[in-house]
């Protein structure tokens, strides 16, 4: 692995959500040393916005935004939107 080469190091995919994780992943992140890491975050977004896209991260990299169908309850008549929406998110 060439350290002066960024395309040739190891590329860690970091999942930004939602519910408070950002410190725990930011302090995983520290101990990676960006020299020997590239690094890419993904994050979920529902009608084009999503907190996690402006959140600081220790180490540079692309940001890419998934499309999130929305929230699953456990309500009787949201069965079948929630099957819908699982079925929808793999197309």
């Amino acid at each position: 692995m060439d350290a002066t080469n960024g395309k040739d190091n190891p590329l860690v995919l970091v999942a930004l959500c939602g519910g408070g994780w950002h410190p725990e992943t930011y302090k995983v992140l520290e101990r990676f040393p960006p020299d020997e890491f590239r690094f890419a975050y993904v994050y979920g977004h529902h009608s084009g916005a999503h907190g996690a896209s402006r959140l600081p991260m220790p180490h540079p990299g692309p940001r890419y935004p998934i499309h999130y169908l929305g929230p699953t309850r456990k309500r009787p008549i949201r069965f079948f939107t929630d099957t819908a929406r699982f079925m929808l998110s793999f197309v």
